[in-house]
């Protein structure tokens, strides 16, 4: 099982699969470099 923290999510912005859980409600994205704050997790599912 992987943890929330190591999945990876699709950026709001960007729309590449490299958005992370940095800590609860606040989520950076590895390739547009934004932080994305208030959300419990991201409206798309990541891939599996």
């Amino acid at each position: 099982m992987i943890k929330r923290s190591e999945e990876m999510y699709t950026c709001f912005f960007c729309e590449r699969t490299k958005i992370r859980n940095a800590a609860l409600g606040i989520w950076n994205c590895g390739s547009c470099k934004k932080i994305v704050t208030g959300v419990s997790r991201p409206a798309i599912p990541p891939l599996q």
